[in-house]
């Protein structure tokens, strides 16, 4: 049976991070094995929070001490997860899932696992899902905690009727995969392909239209297992930063920066980079809807890096509801 976890918030935004992936817990140890991660969200408004670890264990396992802690308040000291699973004769899948709300209280989230036991326990990865205080987004969140293998098409429809009017619509999807595979979202108006590597996989779709009410699953591997998959209503307006009028001249770079989108920026930055490492750099005010901003940045402050010119990259980086964007343009600068 599935765990669903449904929410609806104004004025939020939704958020997701892994703290650990792929890891071995136990295997025929006596010797206790512990795991320790952080992760650090971008503000401390939690709205909510739920934690999910997804888990695979042999069959016979005799697990002698086991503790998921998270923030120093411990969630169990027992291996029962809340959904167990048949994968094949040897292994099974465990899911566990909590609901942290009260306990996400801050920045920094501190998860610790301690494992003890006679067997294989591997993690297979742990899932923190958010729900962040942000003014003039707002979001109805249907998440369903389900391990199963994808050995045919699953069509799931959409049904919910937020009660505000949503823009887009996102599925958020968690996976374990025993090999490098290929897992299609289908809907009426086209289709995604996602390539997924082995291990865990938590990955994040935009359906093409706001109006789907269904959408399918299709996986080239019949291994594949679904851990969870989350589908997100939002109402969001985003800034688009472009630029215009690039000139290189003898001793500057001068260019219009113009928002086109329908919000202002939260940030906005400029860099100059070289093969991936940032030469120049310099903060800008955010730019309102339709605002625009003439800038220029001297030759010579580039060239005072002592580095070559050639192979250099003008990038634009803005954020808005703690998501972080961003547009490279390749410029030539004479020696």
């Amino acid at each position: 049976m599935a765990i669903v976890i449904q929410r609806e918030h104004t004025d939020t935004v939704y958020y997701v991070h892994n703290f650990v992936e792929d890891k071995v817990l136990c295997n025929n140890s006596k010797n206790k094995e512990s795991i320790i991660s952080k992760i650090s969200l971008p503000t401390p408004e939690i709205e909510a929070a739920y934690l999910i670890l997804s888990i695979t264990r042999s069959v016979n396992i005799d697990v002698m001490k086991w503790k998921i802690a998270l923030n120093n308040v411990i969630l169990t000291r027992e291996f029962k997860p809340h959904i167990e699973k048949t994968v094949n004769e040897d292994y099974t899948q465990a899911v566990f899932v909590y609901d942290v709300s009260k306990i996400v209280n801050s920045n920094d989230v501190l998860l610790r696992i301690l494992c003890n036991a006679k067997g294989y326990i591997y993690l297979d990865g742990a899932t923190l899902v958010a729900l962040l205080r942000y003014k003039g987004f707002h979001i109805h969140m249907y998440c369903e905690v389900d391990p199963y293998t994808l050995v045919n098409p699953v069509q799931k429809p959409l049904t919910i009727v937020p009660s505000f009017k949503a823009n887009e619509i996102l599925l958020n999807m968690g996976v374990t995969s025993p090999s490098n595979s290929l897992l299609n979202v289908a809907t009426y108006g086209g289709e995604k392909k996602i390539k997924l590597f082995k291990g865990y996989n938590v990955f994040e779709v935009k359906l093409d239209r706001n109006d789907v009410t269904a959408f399918r699953i299709i996986s080239d591997n019949e291994n594949l297992r679904h851990i969870f998959s989350c589908t997100i209503f939002r109402y969001s307006e985003f800034p688009k930063i472009v630029v215009e009028d690039l000139r290189i001249e003898k001793s500057a770079i001068k260019f219009r920066l113009t928002n086109v989108g329908n919000s202002r920026s939260d940030k906005l930055e400029l860099l100059i980079i070289r093969h991936g490492i940032p030469i120049y750099r310099v903060s800008l005010k955010s730019l309102e809807p339709q605002e625009h901003l003439d800038y220029e940045i001297g030759i010579e402050s580039i060239k005072q890096a002592n580095v070559k010119t050639n192979g250099v990259v003008l990038r634009i980086v803005w954020s808005k509801a703690y998501q972080l964007f961003e547009q490279d343009i390749p410029i030539k600068i004479k020696e």
